[in-house]
């Protein structure tokens, strides 16, 4: 369809260019369609195609560029107003829950979340190019109508989009449909130009190029209402599918399709830029006379009665204020729960079948991660949603548990001359409950903490990242945990200071990317593979992999370097290959059928640098 357009705008430009030099060579002469075809020229058509074109990449580059920053520039775009934990709001603070629960859930960063506060509709989207630079948006509407089983049905329906992948598809579309849209624009500009000037033959020539150069563009609308259409309406079916296993419920997510249809302002947005995000909302965010063709969303009535066969059809009255507000809650930082988190490695999930787990989470999936946030310690909540407290608490991670040891002093006598007071104030008053943290919350709490950390200057971001390198050094050597955390922090952080990474897909062979696989796959060997069992766990995953000539190198001669290196090559592999990956991973670390915290950790870690984010496990 695409393709179809472009083709669509280079005849119309070039029907345009030969009416308007028919109209220029027309001296005494009437204006019949026969002058008109006079002036058409095969070599003046090939070079209008291409300046077309040209025109089109040019606008798609420019605006996929302008987004590459990840999605708050789209929530940025729609008057999104940046939202966290100091909020005395109840509603925003449950809803920062809500996604927390979600994120911890899924195994992916929790996103910031910005409120739509001007926007009277009940709706929401999920925007970025990756897990690492996505963002959740939600209007002041949806919040004032919604309570928490509908608000948590909505947000796992963004979080379908967010591991699915969906995100990516849709800020990529919105960038690159800007180029068929550009030619509109030109041609806006050159009528707005001729505004005010004489009315001489050269000024009505420019507008009369303008009013057609608009036309044309509102072909290239036309276009891109269809392509938005055709690629959405699918994936709205999925992720209400995605929100309902997530959730475990039905009812939520069926609820709040409900209350937009009985809602005034149903779903609609009225900030300037949502036509070029519709294809991101959770409901239709713009009226057409087409509603039919150009609906970037299927009916309100046939999504509910997927999730209800037995519903009636009659949609609820709804006010504002009868959501989130009316709910008698106590929100304190977390939602409240009475689950503990596990202390053992007991798991109960099939280990073997944890590599398919990606982008599938359950029910279970999200108690086990209220089940974490009930059980952080009080002095790491009160700090961690701060800059200071979230960078002091990844420091007193990596500072060494064995007080007597001379690295530990080395350690903390480094952070007190390099880092700031407020941040070495807030490690000295969490660092007793860092230090005896349940194995089973560290990851957990990283996530938590990045956000925060997005706030940071980027000199703050440079300087962060060579202190933790110090102190992973500190000690002479690394092991898993250590490469876990600076991993996830840079890789996370990356995003923000460097822009998204667009590129998807680069390598389609194992072949292309075995040095890489020997690198990994050796620390994993070394780390997790008994002696005896060596030979059996190699056979199987080079069957796994289907690369036969896999060898298993000597980690001394390896660098943490070339690790991550080998880490971020794997990152552009096909996505049938990662899965092939995966699964040799999963398989090499659980060969024993014993899972660790360690082994979770490692395991969540690579599956995340892979851009295949693992439920939380245990």
């Amino acid at each position: 369809m695409f393709l179809v357009a472009v083709v669509a705008l280079v005849v119309m430009t070039n029907l345009l260019i030969m009416g308007v030099f028919g109209f220029l060579t027309l001296g005494d002469e009437p204006l019949t369609l026969a002058h008109i075809k006079s002036q058409f020229d095969w070599q003046v058509f090939g070079f209008v195609g291409v300046l077309v074109a040209t025109v089109v990449l040019i606008g798609s580059v420019y605006k996929v560029n302008e987004l590459g920053t990840g999605g708050k520039v789209v929530a940025q775009s729609l008057g999104g107003t940046l939202i966290t934990h100091s909020t005395k709001v109840h509603e925003y603070r449950v809803l920062l829950n809500v996604v927390e629960e979600m994120a911890i859930a899924s195994g992916t960063p929790v996103p910031p979340v910005y409120v739509l506060k001007d926007e009277n509709g009940i709706n929401a989207f999920a925007a970025g190019f990756t897990v690492d630079d996505a963002v959740i948006g939600i209007t002041q509407g949806a919040i004032e109508c919604f309570n928490r089983e509908e608000l948590q049905g909505v947000i796992a329906h963004e979080f379908s989009h967010i591991v699915h992948g969906d995100m990516r598809l849709n800020i990529r579309l919105m960038g690159v449909l800007h180029g068929i849209l550009l030619i509109g624009l030109i041609g806006y500009h050159l009528l707005d130009a001729t505004r005010g000037s004489s009315r001489s033959k050269d000024g009505n020539q420019l507008a009369l190029l303008g009013l057609g150069l608009m036309a044309i563009g509102y072909s290239g609308t036309f276009f891109g209402n269809m392509i938005k259409a055709s690629v959405s309406r699918k994936r709205e079916y999925l992720a209400d599918a995605s929100a309902v296993q997530y959730t475990r419920n039905n009812t939520g997510i069926a609820n709040a399709l409900k209350k937009i249809g009985g809602y005034t302002d149903g779903s609609y947005m009225s900030a300037s830029e949502a036509p070029s995000a519709s294809h991101m909302f959770f409901a239709n965010g713009i009226q057409s006379k087409l509603q039919s063709v150009f609906a970037t969303h299927p009916p309100l009535d046939k999504r509910i009665k997927v999730l209800q066969p037995g519903w009636l059809g009659k949609f609820p009255k709804v006010k504002r204020g009868q959501g989130l507000k009316s709910e008698i809650a106590g929100v304190a930082g977390f939602s409240e729960s009475t689950v503990t988190a596990s202390e053992g490695a007991a798991v109960t999930s099939p280990i073997d079948d944890l590599a398919s787990t990606v982008g599938q989470l359950t029910g279970t999936h999200i108690e086990r991660a209220q089940a974490c946030v009930s059980s952080i310690p009080s002095s790491i909540k009160q700090h961690i949603y701060t800059l200071d407290g979230a960078r002091a608490f990844i420091y007193g991670l990596l500072i060494d548990p064995v007080v007597t040891n001379d690295t530990y002093f080395k350690q903390w006598s480094y952070l007190e001359k390099n880092i700031s007071q407020d941040s070495f104030e807030c490690l000295e008053l969490m660092y007793d409950d860092i230090r005896q943290l349940s194995p089973a919350l560290r990851l957990p709490l990283i996530e938590i903490a990045l956000p925060q950390l997005r706030s940071m200057l980027k000199i703050d971001y440079l300087r962060l990242m060579d202190n933790l390198e110090w102190l992973i050094d500190a000690d002479g050597k690394r092991d898993l945990f250590e490469w876990s955390v600076e991993r996830i922090v840079g890789h996370y952080l990356k995003v923000q200071f460097y822009g998204a990474d667009y590129e998807v897909i680069k390598y389609h062979s194992m072949n292309a990317v075995k040095e890489q696989l020997e690198i990994i796959l050796s620390v994993l060997f070394q780390h997790f593979v008994e002696p005896n069992q060596q030979l059996l766990v190699l056979n199987r995953t080079k069957s796994v992999i289907g690369v036969d000539d896999i060898e298993i190198l000597n980690t001394d001669l390896l660098s943490h370097g070339a690790f991550c290196e080998a880490v971020d090559k794997l990152y552009v592999l096909s996505p049938k290959l990662k899965e092939k990956v995966l699964k040799a991973i999963v398989f090499m670390v659980t060969q024993d059928k014993v899972l660790s915290i360690e082994e979770q950790e490692t395991l969540r870690a690579l599956a995340d640098s892979l851009g295949c984010p693992m439920p939380i496990i245990y």
